[in-house]
């Protein structure tokens, strides 16, 4: 078959299944699935490269990544809504998109999306997904809706090994309370900041050094990033 298409990029040794050479430089071609499937994991590989240098993440092989994302602000202005229903306030419609962005340009891109499925994360989500590069699976989960710490945990311990980077789009205070008891180690200007408070619309990502999910436990992960929409530059 034919090469249709040529990448040539500096490569870590096993990153990529088709056309590498003994010098660690990828070849992708031919065309399909095989294609499509290592496109995904050079994007993976420059986004993780890019924000190792911008953010100092440190992607490996056997790294599995939590992002963890509030909703943006909601309003309270109609008293006679179910909290569920509760939507965006004007500035909850102003940061979601900024932190967006944010994760653009750092090329944060999830695999996997678990989201609550209220008013006020499903429309956080949607303002967030038009700037992240990949196309992640998304599931809309009840349990994620105003979930304890010790139901968030359990549902990630359910995720494939197959899925490196998992975002959560949830509430406090079970979302804060994960993150604090997930994170035993990171930069103490981080660590500090994330246990003062979890405001709306911020991101915290949590690597762990672990094959599955189900190896993540408490205190095991490093916090690698702490973002709020007051932050951003």
């Amino acid at each position: 078959m034919s090469w249709n298409t040529l990448f040539l990029f500096p490569l870590r040794a096993g990153l990529f299944s088709h056309g590498t050479t003994a010098n660690g430089v990828l070849q992708i071609g031919g065309g399909g699935a095989a294609l499509w499937g290592d496109a995904r994991n050079l994007l993976r590989y420059i986004g993780s490269a890019r924000l190792q240098r911008c953010c100092g993440i440190r992607y490996g092989r056997t790294m599995l990544t939590l992002s963890l994302l509030r909703h943006a602000k909601s309003s309270w202005d109609n008293p006679n809504l179910h909290d569920f229903d509760r939507p965006l306030s004007e500035r909850g419609l102003n940061a979601a998109p900024r932190m967006g962005a944010f994760m653009a340009e750092h090329n944060i891109a999830p695999d996997l999306i678990l989201c609550s499925p209220s008013v006020r994360t499903r429309q956080t989500l949607d303002l967030v997904l038009p700037h992240l590069s990949a196309e992640p699976k998304v599931l809309y989960e009840d349990a994620v809706y105003l979930g304890a710490p010790s139901t968030l945990m359990k549902r990630l311990h359910r995720i494939e090994a197959s899925v490196q980077h998992v975002m959560l789009v949830a509430h406090d205070p079970g979302l804060h309370h994960l993150a604090m008891n997930l994170a035993g180690s990171g930069s103490p200007d981080l660590l500090q900041a994330l246990g003062h408070k979890f405001p709306t619309a911020a991101l915290a990502i949590v690597v762990f050094e672990a094959r599955s999910w189900s190896k993540v436990k408490t205190g095991t992960g490093r916090l690698e990033l702490f973002m709020t929409p007051k932050r951003l530059p």
